[in-house]
């Protein structure tokens, strides 16, 4: 019997995953060291897809898995492309608090919750991905994919 995969990748943060990221995929961010020693609001996104069930065309059984990694500097202008990616999701910017358009509910009002609540749509919206795919393990992928970060 297949172990289920649970939690995050070391060190990442989930974002957006299901309970078992290997078979409904998965949706984590690390904020980048690098830059936040400058002080600034720079994250690394890796996303993982389970696309056994779209590559029905394969003439195998063996599944087949894909892990995207993408970097973003929220403080570097994308203000517009944040305002669109949470109106993508319901989510409108008010003040310091990311609410919800349906009943007006905080989401999220520290920094470190907006930022996760704003990764996580632009992950949706559309950034851009670096990707890799594999039908091995898909721990092993998503291990090789993270240490790109």
């Amino acid at each position: 019997m297949r172990r289920a995969l649970k939690g995050p990748p070391k060190g990442w943060t989930d974002i957006g995953s299901d309970v078992c990221w290997e078979d409904h995929g998965g949706l984590w961010c690390k904020r980048d060291r690098h830059s936040s020693l400058k002080g600034k609001r720079a994250y690394w996104v890796l996303r993982f897809s389970n696309l056994t069930d779209t590559m029905r065309e394969r003439d195998d059984d063996r599944p087949y898995y894909e892990a995207s990694t993408a970097w973003i500097d929220l403080d570097d202008g994308h203000d517009d492309m944040i305002v669109s990616a949470l109106r993508s999701c319901g989510y409108t910017w008010q003040g310091e608090a990311i609410v919800n358009d349906w009943d007006g509910a905080i989401i999220a009002s520290d920094e470190k919750s907006r930022d996760h609540v704003i990764l996580a749509a632009l992950a949706g919206y559309g950034l851009d991905w670096d990707h890799m795919t594999s039908d091995k393990q898909p721990r092993w992928l998503r291990a090789r994919a993270a240490r790109g970060c």
